[in-house]
């Protein structure tokens, strides 16, 4: 591929995605304390979860929102 077709490329990949619809995702990252890391991950093997889905978890019962 030479580097007038790879710009090519690169310019029809970037409208496909443009065109694909956007997931409603939001991210957040937390810092957490030396007690707090250990008991999330301790939290997330009892129940066989993600970090992600122990989160979205947590977080949903806690504002008493319906898990999806």
């Amino acid at each position: 591929m030479n580097e007038s077709a790879f710009h090519q490329y690169m310019r029809d990949e970037w409208a496909r995605q443009a065109r694909e619809e956007v997931k409603n995702r939001f991210r957040i990252s937390a810092k957490l304390t030396p007690e707090t890391y250990p008991a999330l991950m301790q939290f997330c093997k009892d129940r066989d979860l993600s970090v992600n889905s122990a989160l979205r978890l947590i977080l949903t019962d806690y504002f008493h929102l319906s898990h999806e």
